[in-house]
């Protein structure tokens, strides 16, 4: 009974962390501008890196635990029917990981930045009329929402 217990809770909770990390897909109309003919809408995705592996916590650049691996796969699968065109990931092992099934698919290449060094006025106008997905971190992605969204 235990057991069952504790495989319900476990259930209940990647259940919930997925639904929280699904909530994170935030797409940011960004500076949507008419002209003369058409309008420019530039779409950016915003996700979190999927589970990491902690069984060593001297690691600061640790790779995906197998959920975390199953979560980015999923992404791939959320992602089929949206054209990305430019994917972004901070330089670490579990942001690239969490990228790396959707730039399979859609064979779009990775692209890195650093969030701390970011110049916000190149980048979007760099992304201009594009949809693209950015992948990084639970102390980066809300603070770079609040500012693609100026």
């Amino acid at each position: 009974m235990i057991d069952l217990l504790k495989d319900l809770n476990t259930y209940i909770m990647r259940k919930l962390l997925y639904t929280l990390t699904v909530a994170l897909i935030f797409p940011v109309f960004a500076n949507a501008q008419s002209s003369a003919n058409s309008e420019v809408v530039t779409t950016y995705y915003l996700i979190r890196h999927a589970e990491k592996d902690r069984s060593n916590p001297e690691n600061h650049d640790p790779s995906l635990k197998q959920e975390g691996m199953a979560r980015a796969l999923e992404w791939a699968n959320v992602f089929a029917d949206v054209k990305i065109d430019a994917i972004f990931s901070t330089d670490y092992k579990r942001t690239r990981q969490t990228a790396e099934p959707v730039s399979l698919k859609q064979k779009v290449p990775v692209a890195l930045y650093d969030p701390r060094k970011l110049d916000l006025k190149a980048f979007k106008k760099n992304t201009r009329g594009k949809t693209v997905l950015i992948v990084g971190h639970s102390n980066t992605t809300p603070s770079l929402v609040n500012t693609l969204a100026e």
